[in-house]
């Protein structure tokens, strides 16, 4: 249930790029619907996204848990390494 949710959330996130993409494929970028066109009709249907969704989601799964972690940044680890030796 949690891989479809993020699937689904790629997959949106994934069309609103190729939505807002669309003024640069006006302005001579038209690579990004045809990256992702596999039956080269010039429009990307539902499962043409979802495979691409699905793609890149596989990039993002390190390590293979079908779960996204937000990645941390080192003020979080400072901040959590602090809290740790207040507690010591």
């Amino acid at each position: 249930m949690a891989y479809r949710k993020a699937l689904t959330g790629v997959a949106a996130v994934l069309a609103a790029t190729f939505v807002f993409g669309a003024s640069n494929a006006a302005a001579g970028d038209s690579n990004l619907v045809s990256k992702y066109d596999k039956d080269n009709d010039k429009s990307l249907d539902l499962d043409e996204v979802t495979a691409a969704a699905s793609a890149h989601f596989d990039k993002l799964n390190k390590d293979g848990d079908s779960t996204l972690r937000p990645r941390r940044s080192r003020r979080d680890w400072a901040v959590r390494v602090q809290s740790r030796r207040r507690r010591s």
